[in-house]
């Protein structure tokens, strides 16, 4: 696990300073030590967070024909890998990531079909001169680019590049509705003008002519039935090869049922020790107390990290240092916390629920029957006209509803970020710019009528999966310089899975209750933080008085205190606050 980074320069000389600086601005996803690999016109970097192979792992791991991998990430089955197609003896090391380098010789770009792990990497093939630059599946670690005729550069995150090379990067102000829309910047787009983020299950090829092709890798996963393995069975397996490590491991615990069922498959093959409580100050329903009750069943210590309004105020400059780009979720708040406590326990593995609720359908929103009724206008005349009308008329719930019942993509995204439709429209100066996002996002919602539960799961796996839960996951754990694994989603488990009667959560419960005898909130609240009492604070309300030329040209500021959108006054604050810190 760490942050790897890149130049690539088609004739122009490597400047290796600048190279070294955005390896330096990657120090927190990787304390334990770099690597670098230089060339004429190219150089490859490396910071590592050493979790297996802690001795001999270190990056670039190279082979006997000289090609070279840098790697972030964890492949989880690497010792199957090596056993089925590999003899050890060839192994320079103890890395999970070497297994990349080896399958990369034997099959190619379809070495990515075996991988079942959480990854971003780049291999140089010496022979070919070629650069191979891939993403997993889902998402779950990170890789930004830039490109011109001349340069490529990529990296883990975006402001490394960003603070680093001779460029005059601006904020890409058409992605500022998309965050007050989604509440996230929606891939492959980033918060700047040319950078973009790398898709999830897609790879990137260079060529010795500077030729940069950028394709899926979808069809190299065709789906079989890979096993006959029963569903407890399959996730106890996956958890097993989620647990390798050459250090302690512990787990972010609330009292639902994703992270229950993680923690307490964990405890059970003793490769977990602690467990991370989120204790909510004046949550109405805080799960502190039956998660702390399932930790002392399944033998666990407990750390019960309190989350206070002074706390928050004490820490809030650094969650927002922690995030590349701005996320509005309230869980950065948690998140931050708890991984930093993780850290102070010298706790460098986290096991986390996430993925659970799009992969077995637990969110209440994939039940509710109201979006059978939406329609899904693309036309830029009326959804224009409906903005119009929402512009110029009072705000209230009805206006709400009937814009909602005409836009299904933004009225589905917004119910998810938590932003008032109606609020958004009415603040935004230029109805053009908010007409022409909210046609993008009802256009994947194009010809779903209705609304059936597979496609909003889908969606989810495919946005908010992506760029909100897996994004503000990775990027404030790894501030912390902590790794988060995210069981779930798994691929050979899933592979597994894909076939047989979908799985529910009800069946989850069952497993819970029946399999360790643990308790379960009835109401589902996850590590989403309140914020109701926050945003009445002095200290909070002081960040709504915004001074920044992007905001003030886009929005009627002056308008914001009015609002009772809690959530949307959040995530102005989080989005004035990063662009101070961020925008030059």
């Amino acid at each position: 696990m760490c942050g790897i980074c890149g130049i690539i320069n088609k004739k122009k000389k490597l400047d290796v300073n600048i190279l070294k600086k955005i390896n330096n601005k990657l120090l927190m996803r990787g304390p334990d030590g770099e690597g670098f690999f230089l060339k004429k016109n190219f150089g490859l970097a490396m910071k590592r967070l050493s979790i297996i192979g802690v001795k001999n792992g270190n990056q670039p791991i190279s082979d006997k024909f000289g090609n070279q991998l840098f790697c972030n990430g964890e492949i989880y089955n690497y010792l199957e890998l090596k056993k089925k197609y590999f003899n050890s003896s060839k192994f320079k090391t103890n890395s999970d990531c070497e297994v990349i380098l080896h399958l990369y010789r034997k099959f190619g770009f379809e070495c990515l079909k075996f991988l079942d792990g959480m990854f971003s990497f780049c291999i140089w093939d010496k022979k070919k001169n070629q650069f191979f630059i891939a993403r997993d599946r889902y998402g779950m670690k990170p890789l930004y680019y830039y490109k011109t005729n001349e340069c490529f550069v990529f990296s883990s995150t975006s402001r490394s590049i960003v603070k680093s090379i001779d460029y005059n990067f601006k904020i890409d102000e058409d992605q500022i509705i998309n965050y007050f829309l989604y509440g996230y910047i929606p891939s492959p787009h980033s918060i700047w003008k040319n950078l973009k983020k790398l898709k999830p299950y897609h790879y990137i090829t260079l060529d010795r002519n500077f030729k940069i092709s950028i394709k899926s890798y979808k069809f190299f996963d065709k789906k079989k039935i890979f096993s006959k393995i029963n569903f407890y069975d399959a996730l106890q397996k996956n958890i097993n090869i989620h647990t390798r490590s050459d250090v302690k491991i512990g787990s972010m615990l609330s009292a639902g049922v994703d992270s229950s069922l993680i923690t307490a498959l964990s405890s059970k093959n003793k490769k977990l020790s602690k467990v991370f409580v989120a204790k909510f100050v004046k949550k109405k329903d805080d799960e502190s107390e039956l998660a702390k009750y399932n930790s002392k069943k399944l033998n666990l210590i407990t750390n019960l990290v309190s989350i206070t309004p002074k706390k928050i105020k004490n820490n809030f400059e650094n969650i927002i240092n922690s995030l590349d780009e701005p996320i509005s979720d309230t869980a950065i708040i948690s998140t931050f916390l708890l991984t930093k406590e993780a850290k102070k326990k010298k706790i460098k593995v986290l096991l986390s629920g996430a993925g659970g609720d799009e992969l077995f359908g637990g969110y209440k929103r994939y039940e509710q029957i109201k979006y059978k009724y939406h329609i899904n206008l693309t036309s830029r005349f009326f959804v224009s006209f409906f903005c119009q009308i929402v512009k110029k008329l009072p705000s209230n719930k009805i206006l709400r509803f009937l814009f909602k019942i005409f836009n299904l993509g933004s009225s589905y995204v917004t119910s998810i970020s938590g932003n008032n439709i109606d609020q958004i429209i009415k603040n935004f100066y230029n109805i053009k710019t908010v007409t022409g996002a909210i046609i993008k996002v009802n256009n994947k919602f194009n010809n779903i009528f209705p609304a059936n539960k597979f496609f909003l799961k889908t969606f989810d796996s495919n946005n908010y999966l992506v760029d909100n839960i897996l994004s503000l996951t990775d990027q404030i754990s790894m501030s912390n310089s902590v790794e988060v694994r995210v069981p779930f989603l798994g691929f050979q488990f899933n592979k597994d899975i894909f076939y047989k009667k979908p799985v529910e959560k009800n069946f989850l419960k069952e497993i819970i209750l029946n399999k360790f005898g643990l308790k379960l909130t009835n109401k589902k609240t996850g590590f989403n933080t309140p914020i109701s009492n926050l945003i009445n604070d002095k200290f909070f309300k002081d960040k709504l008085k915004i001074k920044n030329k992007i905001l003030d040209r886009l929005l009627n500021i002056d308008n914001f205190e009015n609002f009772k959108n809690d959530q949307l006054l959040f995530s102005t604050i989080i989005l004035n606050e990063w662009l101070k810190k961020n925008e030059f």
